[in-house]
């Protein structure tokens, strides 16, 4: 696979997960468990995508927000830069 896709794919999980939070889950009309079953759906992608563009690649702020679960509630979409600067 490409690099560029790699790094694209990571930019449009954090993404589709920050808009999940944001409203995507009041519009879908998801129960708590569905909200956590989704959240962790995309958080498991993402750690996926991580892993085949190389940890050492990825911004230690988006890596911090993985593993703290920040990035798993977070509503701004803050970390989709971070997921941007990741490195080719």
């Amino acid at each position: 696979m490409i690099k560029w896709y790699r790094k694209r794919k990571l930019v449009i999980l954090v993404t589709r997960l920050a808009a999940y939070n944001d409203k995507g889950f009041e519009w879908s009309k998801h129960n708590d468990q569905q909200i956590e079953h989704e959240r962790q759906k995309l958080i498991n992608l993402i750690k996926s995508q991580i892993k085949k563009i190389g940890e050492a690649k990825v911004s230690n702020t988006l890596l911090a927000a993985v593993e703290t679960g920040s990035l798993k509630t977070d509503i701004t979409g803050m970390y989709i830069q971070y997921a941007k600067q990741t490195k080719l």
